[in-house]
């Protein structure tokens, strides 16, 4: 048996459902790879309180995707040992990067890749780099160490998606529960492979 992992956007909470399907042996795909690709897209923070969006591009390389029993092993590991042994099982991994504009890329911690009505589900998972007053000011923030990125990618592998920019997980009812610290997920428009 594999496990499969889709993410779900609600507003403010995406969760992460395991499901369990009977391995069949992968038919050949025609579409393009989604490992060692380089996606742009622009992002669009619509902000809590502000009077106007601001956007921003982001570039996405993945590297590799995460086989689908991974979803299942950490979400075991969020299960056994919290949020802070998730922190300890993801970090230092690099499968990836995200970069916003002209800043230092953050590395993708893990990367998954789904069937959903039709088309290419994508969730990548990265540590949110912390800044000083959040680490030592003793902030709520500090406790929402990720970001979390869904896209729905067509053939071509052009579509849309969201991001938490900054995320925590918690179980609920066997689940893998992703929750934003603000109130609107940002959106990611015009996704499509960069040029060369």
């Amino acid at each position: 048996m594999n496990s499969t992992i889709r993410l779900a956007a609600e507003a403010a909470i995406l969760s992460l459902a395991i499901a369990t399907v009977a391995a069949t042996e992968p038919a050949q795909d025609p579409r393009p790879a989604l490992e060692n690709v380089t996606l742009l897209s622009t992002v669009v923070n619509f902000g809590d309180l502000a009077p106007r969006a601001n956007t921003e591009t982001l570039r996405i390389l993945i590297r590799e995707i995460a086989p689908p029993r991974e979803a299942e092993r950490l979400s075991e590991v969020l299960r056994s040992k919290g949020q802070a042994g998730l922190e300890r099982a993801l970090e230092h991994r690099d499968v990836g990067f995200l970069q916003f504009g002209e800043r230092f890329p953050e590395p993708l911690a893990a990367a998954f890749v789904t069937e959903v009505d039709g088309s290419r589900h994508l969730m990548l998972v990265s540590e949110r780099p912390l800044g000083s007053r959040e680490l030592w000011g003793n902030l709520r923030s500090e406790s929402y160490r990720f970001r979390l990125v869904e896209i729905d990618l067509d053939d071509s592998n052009h579509g849309s998606g969201t991001m938490l920019p900054a995320a925590r997980f918690v179980e609920r009812e066997g689940q893998m529960i992703a929750e934003n610290l603000g109130v609107w997920p940002w959106r990611l428009l015009n996704v499509r492979p960069a040029a060369g």
